[in-house]
Order: C-alpha cells, then structure tokens, then sequence
C-alpha cells in the first residue's frame, strides 16, 4: 500500500476531507494515491506538518517496517493527547490519608507491544540479510553450516511444530511449550521491561538468542 493510503486510514481520515485541509481538490488527492500523479514537494511537506509524519513515507510503498513505525507514531500522538490526570488514596506509615496524582497513559500497554513488534520485524530483515550472505561466504559454501542458519532452524522447527492429527498428546505440548518459550525470549530481549517470558532452564540457548540479536543491535536497552 502507498504510504498516503496507509496514513489516511491510519488516521481516520476521508481523501475528501484530507483534500479540504490541503486546500485541493479529491481527485488530486485520489491521483496521489493511484501514483497517477507525483506528489509536489511543497504538498510533502504540507502533508508532514499536518500528520507530523517525516514526508518521505508519503508516495512509497511500505515495507511492514515502515508501517509498524508510522503505526507507533501514530500511537505516540494518541498517548500524548489522551493522556490524563488520575488521583487515588493511600495511606502513609502512619495510616494517615493521602492523595496521589499519576498520569495514565490510555494507549501504553498497546504502544509497549508496537514497539516490540518492531523489533522483531527489524530481526527478522537482519536476519535475512545475514542468511543471504552467507551464500557467498566461502566457509558457509564448504561446510554448509554456520551459527546463524543454525538458530534460525532451530527457532523455525519449534514455531512450526504441528500435530497433523490434531491429538494434545505429552510431546506435541511439550513442543508448544517451547515454541511459546522461544517467542517470549525474544520479547524479553527485544521488547521493553515486562514483556515476554525468560526460561532460565534454557540457558545456552538463550545466550545465543542473546549475542545474535546484540550483534545486530537489537536489544532493548
């Protein structure tokens, strides 16, 4: 999808309606769209300030990278809006009352997941981009073997794990277990504190997931 489409919906917002904010008419913007027509770059730049988006999203084809980016910017704003005032009662050592004042953050669990999403996403194009070199890498050309391809079929033969009967017996729960596992080590080093799970039992594994994603510097930290 063009990048125009994309923020439109993402936005919740009608070409009609978007054409009237940029003072045009909708089949300039319905041209945009169908890549009939280029985008000027004065328009560009109109489109950046009115989304707050940078304006090279606006007339590409995104990746899902970039869609998952403009998604979370789209949620940073939302926070920044919807953010509000809460206040309760505690009481102190003494068990006198007190009032507390917090901000809550309506969008925060959803944006922490975005985030993480993100992160995996980039993985997984840092891993691509290593599995194809490495066809032209001479050790991997005699030996067929190297750390990288060897975590990915490892991680690959856990998720796709299946019970082609469809029975919950001990070994096929055992499997998901671990397949449940492997996606929740990689929120835990990927996404921000609290999300995913650490299995302490797996530690070699685990350090490996550990150096590969810090090599492509992808730890949340």
């Amino acid at each position: 999808m063009i990048g125009l489409a994309f923020i439109a919906s993402l936005h919740n917002i009608t070409y009609k309606d978007l054409a009237k904010e940029l003072g045009l008419t909708p089949s300039t913007v319905t041209d945009w769209i169908s890549t009939r027509r280029p985008i000027p770059q004065a328009k560009k730049e109109a489109l950046a300030r009115y989304f707050q988006i940078k304006e090279h999203y606006f007339q590409k084809e995104l990746t899902k990278v970039e869609e998952i980016e403009l998604q979370l910017n789209y949620l940073e704003k939302r926070s920044r809006q919807d953010a509000y005032e809460d206040v309760y009662e505690d009481r102190d050592e003494f068990g006198k009352l007190y009032e507390v004042k917090v901000w809550v953050d309506p969008h925060e669990v959803e944006t922490q997941l975005k985030r993480a999403e993100l992160a995996i996403e980039k993985a997984l194009l840092a891993l691509r981009g290593d599995m194809f070199n490495e066809l032209y890498d001479d050790e991997y050309l005699l030996t067929g073997n190297s750390p990288i391809t060897e975590m990915i079929q490892r991680l690959t033969m856990i998720l796709n794990e299946k019970n082609e009967e469809g029975q919950m017996e001990e070994r096929w729960k055992e499997k998901h277990l671990k397949r449940l596992e492997a996606v929740g080590s990689l929120m835990y080093f990927m996404g921000p504190k609290g999300v995913g799970l650490f299995n302490e039992e797996e530690e070699s594994f685990h350090e490996e997931l550990y150096h590969l994603l810090q090599k492509h510097d992808l730890l949340w930290e």
